[in-house]
């Protein structure tokens, strides 16, 4: 038995002829590739060369996604395609994917984050001030009667205790605000955690 096992390990499989692109699994609605003898083969999905299932494999290796457009099987920018409530490949237009690329962005953004000990450096390096002094100047703010302060002061003192600072958090744009800062500063400074992108 031992042996037949052996010599079974020691023969190469014969490779894919073919490929099937389609629905592989129907309740995610989830779309892949399925070789050929593969028993969730359906009649629906699109048959492939090897040579273009591999053309297409470098390709999602590039940074492309692979998609569905008019029953052609091809790899495009990321998110120029999308998967409707039908499981039905769907292509967006140009101002819906730039829209979409533009909200990715933005959301990644906002999603960067510097310590505590990063920001009070770059603020006393840029504008010679620390928390403390930053307390200060929203304490300061004039009010006239019945206004509201732009900023919470207590609320601000909490978050000034955190480890990290997102650039998500609101009160990073009402400090900015208050120093004079453009929304481009503080993402310039987020991106590169260089403090001389608040002077």
């Amino acid at each position: 038995m031992f042996e037949e096992l052996l010599a079974g390990a020691g023969e190469a499989l014969e490779p894919a002829q073919y490929f099937y692109y389609g629905i592989v699994d129907a309740e995610t609605r989830s779309y892949g590739f399925l070789e050929e003898g593969d028993e969730r083969v359906t009649e629906d999905m699109i048959k492939l060369s090897a040579d273009e299932w591999q053309e297409l494999l470098d390709k999602q290796s590039e940074g492309l996604e692979i998609a569905v457009d008019n029953g052609q099987v091809i790899a495009a920018e990321r998110g120029r395609y999308y998967i409707d409530d039908n499981g039905q490949w769907q292509k967006r237009s140009d101002e819906e994917f730039e829209t979409k690329i533009a909200q990715e962005k933005e959301a990644a953004l906002q999603m960067l984050s510097l310590t505590a000990a990063d920001v009070e450096r770059a603020l006393y390096k840029a504008k010679g001030m620390d928390f403390e002094d930053i307390i200060a100047l929203c304490e300061a703010q004039p009010l006239n009667e019945g206004e509201t302060p732009a900023i919470d002061v207590k609320a601000l003192k909490i978050e000034l205790k955190a480890n990290n600072f997102y650039r998500g958090n609101p009160y990073i744009n009402a400090v900015g605000s208050l120093l004079e800062l453009s929304k481009e500063q503080l993402d310039e400074f987020f991106k590169t955690n260089d403090y001389t992108k608040l002077i």
